[in-house]
């Protein structure tokens, strides 16, 4: 029996027809009802609500290209108005056209309070710096004129 190899055979036979029920699942779930009822629940998870003009003003000589997040804005022509309709929340970036793209944009966080953004420049010892103001929904407010009398 040199050459002979032994091996053992397992025989499992199929299951009886009784054996086929369906696995049991686990019992559904159900949310809490109330969580929905609340104003702050739906507020916390939906999109922000503060989308309106945004006005961007360029006070300098350079062409800007301009983004906001990853929605890219434009250009800006040097001395003028651009007004877009963006939700003012987010990072705004400005960069010269004129300059590489691995050059640092200038960055302002935007909120909801934010009316206008104004590009400006000032020479400072000879060198010209770049940077950008805000100006709020109040400050804007005062700015309005009214008619005396009225």
């Amino acid at each position: 029996m040199e050459g002979e190899h032994i091996m053992s055979i397992i025989v499992d036979y199929p299951p009886s027809e009784e054996t086929h029920d369906p696995p049991q699942t686990a019992p559904r779930c159900r949310r809490a009802c109330w969580r929905f009822r609340f104003p702050w629940t739906r507020t916390a998870v939906s999109g922000p609500v503060a989308d309106d003009d945004l006005l961007i003003v360029n006070m300098t000589d350079e062409i800007w290209a301009l983004s906001l997040g990853y929605r890219d804005l434009g250009s800006l022509p040097p001395y003028e108005r651009q007004e877009v309709n963006v939700v003012r929340k987010g990072r705004l970036s400005a960069r010269r056209v004129d300059q590489p793209a691995a050059t640092d944009p200038l960055t302002l966080a935007l909120t909801p309070t934010v009316r206008a953004v104004e590009i400006g420049a000032a020479v400072r010892h000879g060198v010209t710096v770049y940077h950008l103001r805000v100006i709020e929904r109040s400050e804007a407010s005062r700015r309005v004129s009214r008619p005396a009398g009225g």
